[in-house]
């Protein structure tokens, strides 16, 4: 899915309604449910290759800022 296309427009607009509604309603449900969408985007997007490449980027990225601010567990 591209930036530049109106699925991704779609899927953007759908995607803020849906965890704005829910953030309203408990602001958890609202983080959760726009890293689901975030999942999808990039599952529909690279597949799952592309969403493990996000996943480690993510892993490696909580790492350094426990190694930087030193709240090692």
């Amino acid at each position: 899915m591209s930036f530049q296309s109106v699925g991704f427009l779609a899927f953007l607009a759908g995607t803020v309604l849906i965890c704005l509604t829910a953030e309203r309603r408990h602001p958890q449900a609202g983080r959760l449910l726009l890293m689901l969408a975030c999942a999808l985007f990039y599952v529909a997007g690279g597949g799952w290759a592309a969403c493990l490449v996000l996943a480690a980027g993510v892993t490696v990225t909580a790492a350094a800022l426990q190694r930087l601010c030193g709240t090692e567990k």
